[in-house]
């Protein structure tokens, strides 16, 4: 049964620990509300990986991309400081795995940092997966047990995760975007399902820096790109396609492109 108006544990809970979630939660505080943010994180089904607070764009999404752009564009910088009169060792080579801890490392003093954020601004953080008992209750399962929480308010704030096509070998031998920059391994040639313009940057990925190279295939991206209602974004998509028939027809980008889209095919 559910408790009666005002013996709630919470005034709000938010289920979700990413950008939105947090938003959340700590506007919620700042107007008087007792708050507490439940967040989980399901391992995928390839690799098991999982991350800590701060949702897609911490953990799996802009900020490890974005790291990890750095990095190609300072390989290249270096191959092409010998053009400027810099003495370049030829034997500079890149290094995964240190790449993959540092970027690792960063993730978790953020995730540090969020929890510390949430924690200074009176939001209780529960690291549990919810399921609702009723409309006022939910169980959360923590890894010490279980907990029954209640509040007057819930807002629903999961996000999204990469979803794995409905074809034969599918989840053996392909990874999602969630795996990408936890990998213990280069990823080496790895062709990229899905275009969506989201996540089509068209920017050749220096095979010099990393021995892996995306190569981003949809047919059917520049139709998904004109089925929208706004004219913004037609306009916008129409400028996006003009730049990457710019770089299709330029010989020495070719078909190959810096992706980050959700389901990879690993290669050798």
């Amino acid at each position: 049964m559910a408790p009666v108006q005002g013996s709630y544990d919470y005034d709000l809970i938010v289920i979700g620990g990413g950008s939105a979630g947090l938003a959340c939660a700590k506007e919620a505080v700042l107007n008087g509300a007792r708050v507490a943010c439940l967040d989980y994180v399901k391992p995928t089904p390839t690799l098991g990986t999982k991350w800590g607070v701060g949702g897609t764009c911490v953990n799996v999404g802009c900020i490890p991309k974005k790291l990890m752009h750095q990095a190609s564009l300072l390989g290249e910088a270096v191959h092409e400081a010998a053009a400027y009169g810099w003495n370049v060792d030829d034997k500079i080579k890149p290094d995964w795995h240190k790449l993959v801890q540092s970027v690792q490392n960063h993730i978790k003093s953020v995730n540090w940092v969020t929890r510390v954020d949430l924690r200074d601004k009176k939001v209780e953080y529960i690291n549990g997966l919810g399921s609702f008992v009723d409309s006022h209750t939910l169980l959360a399962k923590l890894k010490s047990g279980e907990r029954t929480i209640t509040a007057q308010t819930f807002v629903i704030a999961v996000g999204g995760r990469p979803r794995y096509p409905d074809i034969p070998g599918a989840v053996e031998y392909g990874i999602t975007s969630d795996d990408l920059f936890s990998l213990d391994r280069e990823p080496g040639k790895t062709l990229v399902v899905g275009a969506g313009y989201t996540y089509f940057r068209p920017e050749p990925l220096p095979d010099r820096v990393f021995r892996g190279r995306f190569m981003v295939l949809n047919d059917k991206w520049s139709m998904e790109l004109a089925n929208q209602n706004s004219m913004r974004f037609q306009h916008k998509a129409r400028d996006y396609r003009e730049r990457i028939n710019l770089t299709l027809r330029d010989p020495i980008c070719g078909e190959d492109y810096e992706g980050s889209e959700i389901w990879s095919w690993m290669g050798a």
